[in-house]
């Protein structure tokens, strides 16, 4: 990829992500602090947040610094990368936010990533989560049976990852929730959780 395309895609991702902060912002008031940034990817939310102290985690990390020419982490100094899988992460350090972009339904076992987040976020914190979620049960209903997506095995509606998270984390409270992008067979959601 040309330097150019480079510098274009980095600058197409951080207005992105400006105009997401920016439709979280006029639904939440978020304390900016610590923030976890959950399957960070090689261009995460991460890139517009050098405000805050960011931990960036994401099992592919090691693999992103060898393979793709735009990722380099000494660019985001806000930053500390951690390139472990999320339901084994540990830190001493709680968060004022949490990012869950697009990641969740890559959890291998989404109780336990949900416990760790809920370990992770202080009273009073966001956990902030987007997912492709199923538009009708009946489509739901044959992705489980014909397995049609091996990166993505959880696969549910959105009030069926609500009830999950509710179930999972009883004291975090829904406080707003919208598709964000409307397709034939998934919608991408929003999804806010206060931790009360």
């Amino acid at each position: 990829m040309k330097k150019k395309d480079v510098q274009m895609y980095l600058d197409w991702k951080k207005k992105y992500w400006l105009s997401f902060l920016h439709q979280i912002q006029s639904e939440i008031s978020f304390e900016k602090g610590t923030i976890l940034d959950i399957g960070c990817g090689p261009a995460g939310i991460y890139m517009v947040l050098s405000d805050s102290e960011v931990i960036a985690i994401d099992p592919l990390i090691n693999s992103y610094k060898k393979n793709i020419s735009h990722y380099i982490p000494t660019n985001y100094p806000w930053v500390r990368f951690h390139s472990v899988r999320w339901e084994d992460f540990q830190s001493t350090t709680k968060a004022n936010t949490i990012f869950c972009i697009n990641a969740i339904n890559h959890f291998t076992n989404i109780n336990i990533s949900l416990s760790v987040m809920n370990a992770n976020l202080k009273s009073g914190g966001y956990s902030i989560i987007t997912i492709d979620a199923h538009k009708r049960n009946w489509t739901k209903y044959l992705f489980s049976i014909i397995p049609a997506d091996a990166l993505h095995p959880h696969q549910y509606t959105r009030s069926q990852y609500i009830s999950a998270i509710k179930e999972t984390c009883p004291d975090w409270k829904l406080v707003h929730e919208k598709s964000i992008d409307e397709g034939l067979i998934f919608n991408y959601d929003l999804i806010i959780f206060q931790k009360n």
